[in-house]
């Protein structure tokens, strides 16, 4: 059995009634309807973990294609979290060369054409400290 993506109402409803998120619809627009997708950014919007530092990862790489694993490192908080960011699937560690890039080609294409998307979360979770990413908009 196959379970398809959540409706846009459907999704929206999710984040606000099981989640308590009521900017719910630049979530959607980041990951769609896919439950698991919009459980995991819950989740990260909610406890404010990895979106910030991620979104800080992600505007570095937007302006240099790599960073160093200990410029990426100081982006987090601790371990946990950049080992969480790690794990996400969107960024990659490269030990041959100790540097951190996009997962892929498609990914990055991705964030560059949704950038909106992503200067959108930056404000809707920025306080003025950690705007960093605000001007990644291409």
């Amino acid at each position: 059995m196959e379970i398809g993506d959540l409706s846009k109402e459907k999704s929206m409803k999710y984040l606000a009634e099981m989640h308590k998120i009521t900017k719910a619809e630049k979530l959607y627009e980041l990951v769609g309807g896919r439950i698991l997708e919009l459980k995991a950014v819950a989740y990260a919007f909610s406890s404010g973990k990895s979106i910030e530092a991620g979104k800080r990862v992600i505007n570095a790489l937007l302006s240099s294609k790599e960073i160093s694993i200990e410029k990426f490192k100081k982006l987090f908080a601790n371990e946990e979290e950049y080992g969480e960011v790690l794990e996400a699937n969107v960024f990659a560690f490269h030990p041959s060369k100790n540097t951190v890039s996009f997962q892929s080609q498609s990914i990055e294409y991705y964030i560059r054409k949704r950038s909106d998307v992503f200067v959108d979360l930056v404000n809707l979770t920025s306080d003025n400290n950690s705007n960093y990413a605000s001007t990644s908009k291409s």
